[in-house]
This record gives structure tokens, sequence and C-alpha cells, in this order.
């Protein structure tokens, strides 16, 4: 796996690479590692290693819904 991490500001956003596939959350995080963790559990929900809704559920993460 990659990591191609970008600074805009004080914020960064991480894409992981991991294969042909790229994974990336749509936040802007106050520093690396957190950007990386967010990438990296965009791409744990989507391998099915995390349940996105239990997630939820339990409050470790909030959707946001117009």
């Amino acid at each position: 796996p990659r990591y191609d991490t970008i600074q805009k500001g004080t914020l960064f956003h991480s894409t992981l690479t991991v294969g042909e596939k790229k994974y990336k959350s749509t936040a802007w995080e106050k520093n690396i590692k957190s950007a990386e963790q967010g990438a990296s559990l965009v791409a744990c929900i989507d391998l099915n290693l995390i349940d996105r809704q239990d997630l939820i559920n339990n409050g470790s993460m909030t959707v946001f819904e117009p």
C-alpha cells in the first residue's frame, strides 16, 4: 500500500493506493496521520473488513444527509 498526501494550508488529504485501487475520504484533516487513517477506513469499509453500519450504530461514524 502507498499513501499520497497533499497539503492545503494547514489541512491534509490522503489517498491510499492498494494494488490498482485508490481509496480516499472526503475529509480534510488537521494532520497527516488522521488523513491517512481516513483513507484507510474507506478502504477497510470497501473491502468489507469493517461494517459501515456498525460504525454508525456505535457512534464512531456520523452520516450527514442533506
